[in-house]
């Protein structure tokens, strides 16, 4: 056989061997896929020597069905003495949870059930081998039946259904919704951040949470809570500055009511506050932040999985931003996750009713405001707006004619000001954009059409974009030097921020974060536009970007020309050669990634 077969066969069979031992380190940390009663024991046998060991499970399954199949729940503290003490292979399975759903005995990652009746189940269960009261077990059955399968009981199963029904002298029909009304009056109805787990793989219970999604009022869907732990209770201002950078308006905020700290550990996240997939653990809820966003951003398909119950993709961009920030100067062995926060609307309002009671309604109030306060008085045409952590940007009728309005969040009229003062500085540019009107909160900026694209026919195979012209990189060089001969800089100014109009010619559409430094500064070298402003920099800088490759990222893939070659004078051939071999570079990049891509996701490749 040739070589050339040989490394092939060799990775597949690397990747498969991998892929065997990842299951199998799996199905241990879920604690009940490759989990037997030992062979040579019966079931009964095998609790009582449990019972010796100073373990007492509570069996929760079928007293009928216990030769094939066992169903336990332990206290979470003996999860570990109970491991050893099951086979991988055996006639009887086991499936253990415990109750906090920590791992080794969990529920497609949660608990089995509500934490707090798990530790009345146990508490309250007799015999030996033990079982539950008669109402515990029908009530974890109807559980079951409403959360896990979220079908009707059929068969079998509605016969024993029933038959623990009458044992626990309980008058219910079986229809789901009479069961989960059962539920919460008895208090076995799970928080809602858990229901919406849940529903992942519970088509009943999605479609009733999306009918409560769809009553509630549009100002209201904005609202969000986010849960500061123990160890980031000294960063508060670090939480706050990040949520504004992202793009949130703040409502309120507090510690945790003593009387309440029990509930909202018990009931919020499932009750699990342990370290996660971190190294350590950020310790137990202890403060609360109120936010409303007056624009959310929509959850796509993907993260909609993996989040079940997001709906607001800015909230999960906002964890991820303040983890990132306190995590940065820590050693990898000692991060750990400061932050938690509400998927969506009605979580948080569930949240803040658990830990603050009897404030929710002014919130809601503010809310309100928010959103009202989050307008312009035209009629909107299109929504263009991007991210918009600061300002939503909108394609609008102005008094009969095309144009464009950006509406600033509250707070943010700094840089609405930034592009009041860009136009009055730049006069005499071309490439600056025309303001028609400035309101209170918005500026309306004149219309053009768009076809830079079109301009050049330098595009890299799968490039995003083709190069801009030569000309184009020379003229926002000289706006770069205007500002700065005024002492201003040009913060994110780069060529994504360009519009090329046909009859009106090329144009710089956002100054949000151009800003005075007093210093009148000649020539290129430094501008903050393409160099890493320095440490003791305190102005604003747009988030989520990494300011030691701004050039690289923002400049280099739409001119093709390293930036040396921007900083001093080459005669145009010598760009064009050097933009040759750029195109080169990024053909290859691309044709790599894309490779890489098809290989990670199981798609043939040629060898």
């Amino acid at each position: 056989m040739p070589n050339v077969h040989v490394s092939p066969l060799i990775r597949q069979v690397r990747r498969h061997a991998r892929r065997l031992a990842v299951g199998s380190r799996a199905g241990e940390r879920r604690g009940h896929d490759r989990s037997f009663v030992p062979a040579g024991l019966t079931p009964e046998a095998w609790l009582a020597s449990l019972h010796e060991a100073g373990i007492d499970p509570v069996l929760l399954g079928d007293p009928d069905d216990l030769e094939r199949e066992l169903v336990l729940l332990v206290d979470d503290d003996d999860l570990t003495r109970l491991r050893p003490m099951m086979h991988r292979r055996g006639r009887t399975r086991c499936r253990v949870y415990g109750v906090e759903g920590r791992a080794g005995g969990q529920y497609r990652g949660l608990a089995l059930m509500p934490p707090a009746r798990a530790r009345e189940l146990l508490a309250h269960a007799g015999g030996r081998p033990r079982w539950p009261r008669p109402e515990d077990h029908f009530l974890f059955q109807a559980y079951r039946q409403v959360y896990h399968l979220g079908s009707p009981p059929e068969g079998e199963r509605a016969a024993r259904l029933a038959a623990l029904r009458r044992r626990a002298g309980l008058e219910t029909d079986m229809g789901l919704a009479s069961l989960e009304a059962l539920l919460q009056a008895r208090g076995w109805c799970p928080p809602l951040d858990t229901r919406e787990k849940l529903a992942a793989g519970n088509a009943w219970l999605q479609a009733s949470l999306e009918a409560q999604r769809r009553r509630l009022p549009a100002a209201h869907r904005g609202l969000g809570t986010f849960i500061v732990r123990e160890r980031g209770l000294d960063h508060l201002q670090m939480v706050r500055d990040a949520l504004f950078d992202a793009g949130f308006d703040l409502l309120g905020e507090g510690g945790i009511d003593p009387a309440a700290q029990p509930a909202a550990a018990a009931e919020i996240r499932g009750g699990n506050w342990g370290r996660g997939p971190w190294p350590e653990s950020g310790g137990e809820p202890v403060y609360y932040l109120v936010v409303h966003d007056a624009r959310p951003m929509a959850v796509g398909a993907t993260m909609a999985d993996q989040h079940p119950g997001l709906d607001n993709l800015r909230l999960h961009g906002a964890k991820q931003l303040v983890r990132d920030r306190f995590n940065a100067s820590l050693p990898v062995n000692r991060r750990c996750n400061i932050l938690h926060s509400a998927d969506n609307a009605r979580q948080a309002m569930a949240y803040l009713e658990t830990m603050a009671p009897g404030r929710l309604p002014g919130w809601l109030a503010a809310a309100e405001g928010c959103q009202a306060g989050f307008c312009h008085p035209y009629p909107v045409l299109a929504d263009l707006s991007g991210n918009a952590r600061r300002a939503k940007v909108e394609l609008i009728d102005f008094h009969g004619r095309q144009a464009i309005c950006k509406t600033f969040r509250r707070g943010r009229e700094r840089y609405l000001q930034r592009e009041v003062e860009a136009r009055r500085v730049g006069q005499g540019l071309a490439e600056i954009s025309q303001l028609l009107e400035v309101g209170p909160n918005y500026i309306v900026i004149e219309y053009y059409r768009n076809e830079l694209p079109s301009l050049s026919p330098l595009r890299p195979w799968r490039h995003r974009h083709p190069f801009v012209p030569l000309w184009v990189v020379e003229r926002l060089k000289a706006v770069i030097l205007h500002y700065r001969r005024q002492g201003y800089e040009c913060i994110d100014l780069c060529p994504k921020n360009l519009v090329y109009d046909p009859e009106r010619g090329l144009k710089i559409i956002d100054f949000e974060f151009l800003q005075y430094l007093g210093e009148p500064r000649d020539g290129l070298a430094g501008n903050y536009a393409w160099f890493t402003p320095p440490s003791d920099f305190r102005g604003d800088f747009p988030v989520f970007r990494n300011p030691r490759g701004l050039y690289r990222r923002y400049w280099l893939s739409y001119t093709g020309l390293p930036r040396f070659f921007c900083l001093h004078a080459f005669p145009g051939p010598v760009l064009q050669c050097v933009r040759g071999l750029t195109f080169g570079y990024y053909c290859l990049a691309n044709s790599y990634a894309r490779g890489l891509k098809r290989r990670r996701h199981g798609s043939p490749v040629m060898h």
